[in-house]
Parts: structure tokens; sequence; C-alpha cells
């Protein structure tokens, strides 16, 4: 039987390798687990106290809970952290893609809390992370305790030269020729002014372009009245310099999609992945302020106009 999500299985041991080398260096502490849901198995790594609230850590498209660890593994000094292998995904979980179109993922989120025996939890996500922890806000509101998101897909959708030039061009010329220099255009194209992604980041998103069977779904747009239902409140941070989901759009979309929004945030200079001066260090910063106010939505002011 063909792999939903490896195009070998050499393919999926060298993926499989490099989590384990990546995990060995940002890792420390961090346990396996594994929970059946109705979408096959979700391996996830924990740490933090047992008895700290729960956070779920939720990766980007194409990559897998390590990633997740070496953003917001901080936050597992305060808090009791899942970083989830979302199903479908070049992790550790089964190879089944959920529809997107549906309550699909939604209906994994509550296997999965049902699972580790959580009523509720925080979600922390980014990009793709950021729309599956939507996903769960928008059909979960109930068992949402608080939602961060930094870039998340789904809120705006726009093509732009930037993108088609900088990462588009350069992405299907790699997967004909894997060349070094194409590798280095994609990269700079989602970098911040200033800066350089780890080499760890290159290495996995090489992988996955030579190894990794593309996710053809359409990708649904959430729309005005999705979260009526949520109460729990939100975090948003959009990036100036992001190429696929242009900051200042995002925020101002955001704003009005997301009625529990009570910190909206605009780095400048970060692009699609923050890796600029100081900016990781802020998100993680404020990230954990929010996580860990106990400030109910009705306590807290507006947040700033971001337009």
């Amino acid at each position: 039987m063909a792999d939903a999500v490896f195009r070998s299985a050499a393919g999926r041991e060298q993926m499989a390798a490099h989590y384990d080398a990546w995990l060995a260096e940002v890792g420390h502490g961090w346990t396996s687990t594994v929970v059946d849901t109705r979408f096959g198995h979700t391996h996830l790594l924990v740490s933090g106290p047992e008895d700290g609230p729960p956070v779920m850590l939720v990766h980007g498209l194409n990559l897998h809970a390590v990633a997740t660890v070496d953003l917001f593994g901080s936050l597992a000094d305060t808090h009791r952290c899942y970083a989830v292998d979302v199903v479908g995904q070049p992790g550790r979980s089964a190879p089944t893609r959920p529809p997107k179109v549906d309550d699909s993922y939604g209906s994994w989120w509550s296997d999965l809390l049902d699972g580790l025996e959580l009523d509720r939890a925080a979600f922390v996500g980014a990009s793709f992370g950021g729309w599956c922890s939507l996903k769960a806000a928008k059909h979960l509101p109930e068992r949402v305790s608080k939602v961060a998101v930094v870039a998340p897909a789904g809120v705006v959708a726009r093509i732009t030269p930037r993108l088609v030039l900088g990462f588009l061009a350069p992405l299907a010329l790699y997967r004909l020729v894997p060349a070094g220099p194409l590798l280095e255009q994609m990269m700079a194209a989602m970098s911040s002014s200033g800066g350089r992604l780890p080499e760890r980041w290159f290495e996995a998103v090489d992988l996955v372009m030579r190894h990794v069977r593309p996710d053809r779904q359409h990708w649904p747009m959430f729309s005005h009245g999705d979260f009526d239902d949520l109460e729990a409140p939100v975090y948003l941070a959009a990036c100036g310099r992001d190429l696929f989901f242009p900051g200042e759009w995002l925020l101002e979309r955001g704003s009005t999609l997301l009625p529990t929004l009570v910190q909206a945030e605009l780095l400048p200079e970060a692009g699609h992945a923050p890796c600029g001066p100081g900016e990781l260090e802020q998100l993680r910063a404020q990230i954990g302020a929010f996580l860990g106010d106990p400030a109910p939505p009705a306590a807290r002011s507006a947040p700033d106009d971001p337009r």
C-alpha cells in the first residue's frame, strides 16, 4: 500500500533519523506518548510539570513536533506541554490526511484530548499549526482555554508577485533539481530581515521537498461567524514580511474574524518564519505572558487597531 505522506521508505527513514537528531539537540526532558484516534495513532512529545496548565503545541505544514519544541519548548518550564505530530504530516503519527473542508480535524482533536484525559487545553500554533489550533477553537470551543497563533493559515490568502518569484518558482524548480542556491532562495524568502533560520530548518525543508508527497487538498478559509461560540481569549501575531500571509492584512481580517481577540501583535521585519534579532524571544515572552494571565476575556481591553 502506498504511503500517503512519503514517496519512499528510504525517504521516511531519512526524515525519522533527522527527527531523532534534532530532538536530541532541543528536546532534553521530553518524553513520547501515543494516542489512538479515529484517524490513526497520534504521537506526541510531552514535557513540563504534571500539574501545570495543559498546552497543545502544533507545528507548521510538512514539519513535526520537534520543530515546535524548538520554537516554543520553553513554555514547558511552567506548563504541561504536548507537542503534537499532526496526522498526515512527516512526523511519527499515522499517515492519514483528514479532510480539511469539514469537521474532521475537530473530531481528531476531540479524540486526542479524550485520550490524554484533558477536559480543556490551551493551543499554540504557527502557520498550519495556527490553522489546526483555530479548527479546535471552531469545532470544540468548550474544550479550548486559550489560543495563541502566529501567522496562522486560513485567515487571509493573497497571491503576490513576491510569493510567486521568491518561493513558488524556486520551489517548482527545486522539486526537479534540488540545488542548494534554490533552497537558499526559498529559505531567505521565508526569513526575517537580517535573520537566517538555523541549519536544522534547512535540512528539514530539503528532506520534505525531496521525500514528502504534496498535500493537494483544498485549503478552506475561516468565515465570519465560525468563532461566535468561542469564549477563550485569542492572541494573534502577524509578520510584516510574511510572503504567505501578509501581516497587516492578517491583522485586519483577524480583528473582525476572532471576537475574543485580546492581543494582536505585528512583528514588522519578521518573515513567515521569524528569525530576526530578538523576534523569537519576543514571541516566546508574549505567548508565555498570555498563557499565564488568568484574566477572562471580559476583563481585558480591546486590541489596538492594527490598520
